[in-house]
């Protein structure tokens, strides 16, 4: 809960020094830092409901 609270609190500063700026390899890795950990948990909760109702 605490990484979802950090990317609301923290957009609008991200969306003004990070989204509006020329992209480079630093602005890659921070977005693939903050958005693959989402994607991964999502996956990783899917994944977890999906299997435990095949038991």
């Amino acid at each position: 809960m605490a990484v979802i609270y950090d990317y609301f609190i923290t957009f609008a500063q991200e969306f003004a020094f990070v989204w509006k700026r020329k992209w480079n390899l630093t602005t890659w890795l921070l977005v693939a830092n903050r958005y693959l950990l989402i994607a991964s948990v999502i996956f990783n909760v899917i994944v977890s409901l999906l299997g435990s109702n095949q038991r």
